[in-house]
């Protein structure tokens, strides 16, 4: 882990140098607005006045991304650079979260203990060229279970957002699959120290593909949005060793109105966030249906998971969501299900019959919970999920409930989270065990 390690020091500390390196002006000019008459002044300083503002304006133009206007730094929006024609803009964010679990197996004592961890560490790069045209993500994980045990890349999102069309957006490249929505909010931005465990089992992940959005689906007054996509159907950081693709849709419905807020640098999308920070005035509500189909994957869990030695099934995933805020109040619930076309397949290996087993499973969860005006914030959340008829028959139930407090310092940028949680699902256990985990997160 050291070179990605400074791999990280390195990309964070690079736009600062090169900030500094060049000459800056004594005062910041305007994006647009700005004048002929205020341009930096030009070397050839005896030719005439008319021809020493074209050339000055040129120059500007032409060392826009060495020679910045703005250079802010701020906690909950990172680092920003803003190029001299105010057409570009790179800003830069890192987050961490430092937590220790502690786990009671009453039954099992030598499976007690505690840990400490990092438990995410990120940097997130994005930014926008050419004005509002072109947007781009990048985001790298470095704390260990950032990454995948099978394979040790940190990348995890590397995007490019085609923003020309007046309600239409096109993405391409590694990104979260558009499924269920718990997955689509940000780890930094959560109500719990953790997704429910729903959501381990049953998202979908990130993938590598193409996307198409739109936030007014034929502007029908912010009521509907609609993502439809196509990927590998691999996972991250994978490429396909056959044919089978990843489809998927997510239609949503917004009878209340459409309370997306899209903000280059922050975690305090209200969408996609679990708190209700802007304490709405009236309900909003986003009511979410999505379905996707991977066709030949050689992973467990579809996108994740285990990888198989020769089996390959076709997994049918269905989702639906409803997410309520209203000053204060959040609700969120959540149906999920994978499904393959076969219970398992067999291959004569070494004169062996050899099985391997897909995995189809469903689950649902709720969650709910009340933030107070002097930023203290109370959750609860119960859920599980079952495995459907004719699967792998190693594979159980899992159930938890539970509860958190969280505080927030600033908003989902600095705060402490606490919960407790009793699991059940394990069939080595009678009663299941509990797990007490605390978070500080700081999301520059």
């Amino acid at each position: 882990m050291k070179s990605p390690i400074l791999i990280f020091f390195a990309i964070l500390l690079l736009p600062i140098f090169i900030l500094f390196s060049q000459e800056t002006k004594d005062e910041p000019s305007s994006i647009k607005n700005v004048d002929d008459k205020q341009s930096i002044k030009d070397d050839s300083s005896n030719q005439k006045q008319d021809t020493k503002d074209k050339d000055s304006s040129k120059t500007s133009k032409t060392n826009s991304t060495f020679q910045s206007n703005w250079f802010t730094s701020k906690v909950g929006e990172g680092f920003t650079i803003t190029s001299d024609d105010g057409e570009s803009l790179m800003n830069i964010r890192i987050r961490g979260q430092m937590r220790s679990t502690s786990r009671i197996v009453p039954e099992d004592k030598q499976r007690e203990g505690t840990t400490f961890e990092i438990r995410r560490l990120r940097m997130i790069n994005r930014g926008k060229i050419k004005g509002d045209e072109w947007h781009y993500n990048v985001q790298l994980g470095f704390a260990e279970r950032d990454q995948e045990i099978d394979k040790d890349v940190p990348l995890r999102d590397a995007i490019i957002t085609y923003n020309g069309f007046n309600r239409i957006k096109f993405s391409f490249g590694q990104m979260k699959v558009p499924f269920n929505r718990q997955r689509l909010i940000s780890s930094g931005a959560l109500q719990l120290p953790d997704r429910s465990i729903v959501n381990g089992e049953l998202n979908l992940d990130r993938d590598v593909g193409i996307q198409a959005f739109s936030n007014d689906l034929f502007g029908l007054s912010n009521k509907f949005s609609i993502n439809l996509g196509v990927f590998g159907g691999d996972g991250r950081n994978r490429t396909a060793q056959g044919p089978g693709l990843l489809t998927i849709s997510k239609l949503t419905y917004y009878p209340l109105g459409n309370f997306l807020r899209n903000r280059l640098a922050g975690v305090d999308d209200e969408l996609l966030a679990e708190s209700d920070f802007a304490r709405e005035r009236s309900p909003k509500i986003a009511i979410g249906f999505a379905g996707a189909y991977n066709k030949n994957t050689n992973r467990e869990r579809s996108t994740f998971g285990t990888q198989y030695r020769f089996a390959k099934f076709d997994y049918t995933h269905y989702a639906s969501d409803i997410m309520l805020k209203w000053m204060g109040f959040t609700f969120l619930t959540e149906f999920i299900s994978r499904k393959a076309n076969l219970p398992y397949q067999e291959r004569n290996i070494n004169n062996q019959i050899q099985r391997e087993y897909s995995r189809s499973t469903y689950g649902y969860f709720v969650q709910t919970s009340y933030l107070f005006e002097n930023n203290w914030e109370l959750t609860a959340r119960w859920g599980e999920y079952k495995p459907w008829d004719g699967t792998n028959p190693n594979v159980k139930y899992g159930r938890e409930i539970g509860a958190g407090v969280s505080y927030y310092f600033s908003k989902h940028n600095l705060k402490w989270q606490a919960d407790y949680f009793k699991l059940n699902g394990d069939p080595a256990l009678t009663i299941g065990s509990y797990e007490i985990r605390s978070q500080l997160q700081l999301f520059y």
